[in-house]
């Protein structure tokens, strides 16, 4: 009797047991696409105050920035940890070396975060779509959880379509309208003259209606608008051949439909071409039987080639077809990325140069023919190896090793009914309805806090709808559907996305990495172990090494959250606590010079809070130059030495902001003084430039200006042959070339030298 009561309370604890791990499992599931839905529905930038001047515009950027995506990143990395513990005390086994991939880069993203905000934020989002991937590549040899998280993240397509639609209508019109009226004000803001490169270069931009959802291009849209178009089709195809309601299919495939026009919208070239290859690889074995025969043996090897053939095409533009090759300039662009990225790396192989800092490395590595400044070689691969050196390949391993798993798809069986399918629809609608609540509603807050714009509210509470409705059908259609069809689909629409990410930055960009990263562990699952009989999965006896990696994680987590979450915060506070000095600017000059100064040193403590962040100060520093440009005489001087003093205090890799403003404020002091010392001191900053960027024309014509109001003729005439020089290199992009009376200007400068 004893002996029957103690088996009995062991297996009510084995059961309770269970259901915990079950609950750390599913609610793994629910954070990780909690976190990745929202990435998709906000705008992520560096800086959301003080990116322009509060005085001009007191309106925060609607988006998160550094601050706010270190936190998404701890929620995130918190829900992966429990997921995997929970999948270790199940018993179902955790595989280090994938795990290990998605953490060897770990020390060299820690070590550049200690030293810049910039790498740090950056390739914590890199990190958590690594560890995003492994987690779902394991939680997803169960179907149930398969299904669900694949559908909460298709589901996603509602709202970014919904957004699309606005942007391409009554928003563009408003933008177009609200730019044309302070188009000089703005541009003044800038530092930028009317006319001049950068402002025609911006106009060009503003003037494009493609739609881009809340993605920082119009690229990194269509690509996800690639995967919606396969998988949806899939789905479309799969649910007509199940005979199910005309409801669903009827919404998918005009999902599909939807999709398909947005992405001719975007006018992205490469995204059409990657999404054709998706479409191919799914369809065409589904057409073809012998095609298929030919991918049930070699499926993973295709998809494979697939992949080195995008990488392959670069390489042909760039290095064996003329620059004017079919009038398409955008591979050739992505050539030049690349032939910089391999100096970069050939520069700093072990340690690369940090999430946050390919635009200064690429500056001075690029082509002298490129006439781009970019942050990002536009290829996944490329920036991690730049970011992380050698260390990045264990994060290409793990992209290549989950496709060598996906081509694994049309051999497999097909698989097992999922039992309890309503419960699971169930349950998906729970999920839905949760990120739907918190996720949209959260994204949603970030911008109407902001704009107040009642369209806006009303835009987003519908797309929160479709959400909801859209991820319980997309469920509801995988669980009763063949599933061969969908898997097919699946596997060609991710194959799209990493096909793209090799030209695009769809898998480095803050709102797309995670999302894409973990769909793809998730449509390319571990292996499961089977007994002969293939009915039951062997399920080892001990949790193995999975709790430890999980404890790990959270490790790496706290550090993320003392370091960086926490500074990052409180610099946040203080920095919107400067930009309110400078709500309601005054229109007396002396008080406008005193609540520069208030907010100069207000930005002052925000840098010491977190000094691996150089934009408080150098916002700082140049509050002062605008209070200097409101007065005259010593007052003048005191102040513009002042803002030189607060350009010195940090010496951040970033450099070139402070440089340029040391000089200006050098030549400033020069003109105000008369004294030659300025001028001598303005034309070293000047060269120091040059020295950052040696292929800008820009740079070199303003090194040139320097030296010209200095009165030292011979080392102008110098820098301008040098600017018009590299200006010849830029004909690339013909607005990125002086304007022609520019051009005038500095070529009669050299001849006037000479004479």
């Amino acid at each position: 009797m004893r002996a029957e009561r103690c088996r009995t309370k062991l297996d009510q604890s084995d059961s309770n047991t269970a259901k915990l791990n079950d609950i750390l499992r599913w609610s793994g599931v629910g954070v990780i696409a909690l976190i990745a839905v929202m990435r998709c529905l906000i705008v992520f930038a560096p800086q959301v105050v003080f990116d322009i001047d509060p005085a001009f515009n007191s309106d925060r950027l609607a988006g998160l920035g550094p601050a706010g995506s270190l936190l998404l990143d701890i929620v995130l990395l918190l829900g992966c940890g429990a997921a995997l513990w929970g999948e270790a005390k199940k018993g179902l086994g955790i595989s280090v070396p994938i795990v290990g991939l998605a953490l060897i880069p770990v020390p060299v993203f820690l070590w550049h975060g200690f030293h810049d905000l910039g790498d740090l934020w950056i390739g914590a989002t890199w990190l958590g779509g690594a560890i995003a991937c492994v987690t779902m590549a394991h939680l997803a040899r169960d179907p149930r959880i398969r299904i669900a998280f694949i559908a909460l993240l298709l589901g996603v397509a509602a709202p970014l379509l919904v957004r699309g639609l606005a942007e391409v209508t009554y928003e563009f019109k408003e933008d177009i309208a609200s730019f044309e009226h302070e188009k000089e004000k703005f541009f003044q803001m800038q530092g930028w003259e009317v006319g001049s490169s950068s402002a025609q270069i911006f106009e060009r931009r503003i003037r494009q209606n493609n739609p881009n959802g809340w993605f920082a291009t119009t690229n990194i849209y269509a690509s996800l608008l690639g995967v919606f178009i396969t998988s949806l089709l899939g789905l479309t195809l799969a649910s007509i051949k199940a005979k199910q309601p005309s409801g669903w299919w009827a919404l998918t495939g005009f999902l599909s439909l939807a999709s398909l026009v947005g992405l001719w919208m975007c006018n992205s070239m490469g995204a059409m071409l990657a999404t054709m290859g998706g479409l191919a690889i799914f369809l065409i074995p589904l057409l073809m039987r012998l095609v298929r025969s030919l991918f049930s043996r070699f499926g993973s090897l295709i998809l494979i080639i697939a992949l080195l053939s995008t990488l392959g095409g670069v390489f042909v533009r760039g290095a064996m077809l003329s620059e004017d090759f079919m009038g398409d300039r955008s591979l050739l662009f992505r050539w030049h990325y690349a032939q910089a990225t391999k100096r970069i790396v050939e520069d700093a192989p072990l340690l690369g140069v940090g999430a946050g800092s390919y635009q200064q490395a690429y500056a001075l590595h690029r082509e002298p023919r490129s006439p781009e400044e970019v942050k990002s070689a536009h290829s996944v691969f490329l920036d991690w190896l730049a970011s992380v050196g050698v260390w990045g390949g264990a994060w290409i391993m793990l992209v290549v090793s989950c496709l060598w798993r996906a081509g694994a798809v049309w051999r497999d069986r097909e698989p097992p009914e999922i039992e309890e399918k309503r419960k699971l629809t169930r349950s998906v609608l729970m999920m839905a309805i949760i990120i739907g609540g918190l996720g949209l509603t959260g994204a949603m807050l970030v911008e109407v806090l902001v704009s107040n714009d009642p369209m806006v509210m009303m835009l987003r509470l519908l797309g929160a709808l479709l959400y909801m409705a859209m991820a319980t059908i997309i469920a509801s259609i995988m669980a009763n559907a063949s599933s061969r069809w969908i898997d097919w689909a699946l596997v060609g629409g991710i194959m799209g996305l990493v096909i793209h990410s090799q030209i695009e930055m769809t898998l480095t960009q803050p709102g797309s990495v995670i999302w894409g990263l973990a769909l793809l562990g998730a449509i390319a699952p571990l292996r499961v172990k089977e007994r002969e009989d293939d009915c039951l999965i062997h399920k080892p006896k001990r949790s193995g090494p999975g709790q430890g990696l999980a404890v790990l994680i959270w490790g790496i987590t706290l550090w993320i959250f003392i370091t960086g979450a926490i500074p990052s915060v409180r610099q946040q506070v203080k920095l919107q606590e400067a930009a309110h000095v400078l709500d309601g600017f005054p229109r007396d000059r002396f008080q406008r010079v005193e609540r520069r100064q208030e907010a100069s040193d207000l930005l002052v403590e925000a840098h010491e809070i977190m000094p691996t962040n150089p934009h408080p100060i150098q916002r700082a520093a140049q509050q002062i130059t605008f209070a200097a440009k409101r007065v005259s005489g010593p007052v003048r001087v005191e102040l513009l030495e002042q803002a030189l003093s607060l350009t010195q205090i940090t010496r951040h890799p970033d450099q070139g902001f402070m440089i340029s403003l040391r000089t200006s404020i050098l030549i400033d002091l020069a003109q105000e003084t008369k004294d030659a010392a300025y001028w001598d001191l303005a034309i070293k900053e000047a060269t120091r430039l040059t020295e950052l960027d040696p292929r800008h024309n820009a740079i070199w014509k303003r090194l040139g200006d320097v030296c010209w109001e200095a009165e030292r003729f011979e080392q102008a005439r110098n820098a301008y042959r040098r600017a018009l020089e590299a200006d010849d290199q830029f004909e690339l992009d013909p607005l990125k070339q002086f304007p022609v009376p520019q051009r005038v200007l500095i070529e009669g400068r050299i001849e006037e030298a000479v004479n």
